[in-house]
């Protein structure tokens, strides 16, 4: 009898809801996977060496972007990630134009070390954040690196660095709340 049951369940699964489930997943992955590099580029940003904060989050950004490139069986070229980034890192300017200064403010001994790490560690992490929504997003819609038009991108992205920036404010993690609201769903 519940065999009989589960086969009926079974055949009632239609392709578009399997298809659902998979994309469903998929988003979780990726916010898991944003989430995994958040504290990984903060840490990077805190590195009090000038120069040297940045090649670490970009390094990590570029991990992220391939990891959820993966999940979502995106071919990943490095090069054109760099690119991408770039870009929407000037979205956020002056933003930007601040965690270039962060880096520089820690050749300052002192005041000058601890103000640029923390700058640079909030501006890592939201940055992070909103590159990891913006591919996700992209992806998902059927995109790869070759069609995300960073001008394009921009808006989005800038949002997603808004939305990171109030939650590191208020304490709280967007990409833990993205994930849970996509099991919920």
């Amino acid at each position: 009898m519940v065999s009989e049951k589960k086969e009926a369940v079974e055949e009632e699964v239609t392709v578009e809801e399997v298809e659902l489930m998979e994309d469903q997943e998929r988003h979780v992955l990726a916010s898991m996977t944003i989430t995994k590099h958040l504290p990984w580029a903060a840490g990077a940003g805190l590195v009090p060496v000038p120069g040297l904060d940045l090649a670490g989050i970009s390094a990590i950004q570029i991990k992220m972007l391939a990891d959820i490139a993966r999940i979502y069986d995106i071919p990943f070229k490095k090069e054109a990630a760099k690119t991408i980034i770039s870009s929407l890192i000037a979205a956020v300017v002056p933003a930007g134009m601040a965690h270039t200064a962060s880096s520089l403010v820690k050749a300052v001994p002192g005041v000058g070390t601890i103000l640029g790490m923390t700058t640079g560690a909030a501006f890592a992490a939201a940055s992070t954040y909103a590159l990891g929504k913006v591919f996700t997003q992209h992806f998902e819609s059927g995109g790869n690196l070759i069609t995300l038009n960073p001008v394009a991108a921009r808006e989005y992205f800038k949002a997603e660095f808004e939305t990171a920036v109030v939650n590191q404010k208020a304490g709280t993690n967007a990409a833990a709340d993205d994930k849970q609201t996509a099991k919920t769903s």
